[in-house]
């Protein structure tokens, strides 16, 4: 697992993998796009997906070999299999994921350069702001993973600091704000002691033992929109 924000290796002498899979945001598409030509140009197939691969998917396909639009894991088990057939197909579009299905993520692959850890938590927002890709990408119903395996893996994160980096933490009814609150009961019993940011709504502010329990979890601050 590569990440260029902590080191950027010289691709043209790594061992010839057998498939490459890039994500990227806008902002970093043309330089994902150099490094596609970089293993394509070696005969390496070349799977991108991510936020911009998925809006953006007809000028993404130009630049490498498959595009993954939306959510990966319901069709990144089929792109593994037709690259071992030479099958592989232009474009796969991805199924909202059921939250409960989703492996733990192996940190121990990751580098030890980072300053902030990084787990989510849900994924989806009812809201469909004008100005937010949210709704497109992960959809308006809003899912969450179990507790129980959230605590797991904020146990496997060596960081000291975590982002959560769920596009709205608490959701927007009574149902999800309980949600959170349990969530953060859970850490708090865990004594898992790390600090943490997050991404909520301004509904946040409503409620007081919400706030409270969020900073006696751990919270330092929140990002709000």
């Amino acid at each position: 697992i590569i990440d260029e924000n902590c080191n950027i290796p010289d691709y043209t002498s790594m061992p010839m993998p057998d498939l490459v899979g890039i994500t990227a945001f806008t902002s970093q598409a043309n330089r994902a796009y150099k490094i596609a030509s970089k293993f394509r140009n070696r005969g390496v197939p070349v799977v991108m997906g991510g936020i911009h691969a998925t809006m953006c998917s007809e000028e993404t396909i130009k630049k490498v070999d498959a595009v993954v639009k939306g959510e990966g894991e319901s069709v990144w088990a089929q792109i593994l299999e037709d690259v071992q057939h030479k099958s592989l197909k232009q474009i796969y579009t991805g199924s909202f994921t059921k939250m409960d299905n989703i492996p733990l993520p192996r940190h121990d692959l990751l580098s030890n350069s980072y300053y902030f850890g990084s787990i989510q938590t849900t994924r989806g927002c009812p809201l469909n702001c004008h100005f937010c890709s949210v709704s497109t990408f992960n959809g308006m119903t809003y899912r969450y993973r179990p507790i129980e395996k959230i605590i797991q893996e904020l146990k496997l994160i060596k960081e000291k600091y975590i982002l959560i980096v769920d596009d709205n933490l608490i959701g927007i009814n009574k149902k999800h704000i309980e949600r959170a609150k349990n969530l953060f009961r859970a850490i708090i019993k865990s004594n898992i002691r790390k600090k943490w940011i997050g991404q909520v709504t301004i509904n946040f502010a409503d409620d007081d033992e919400l706030l409270k329990l969020a900073a006696k979890s751990g919270c330092t601050g929140v990002y709000i929109g």
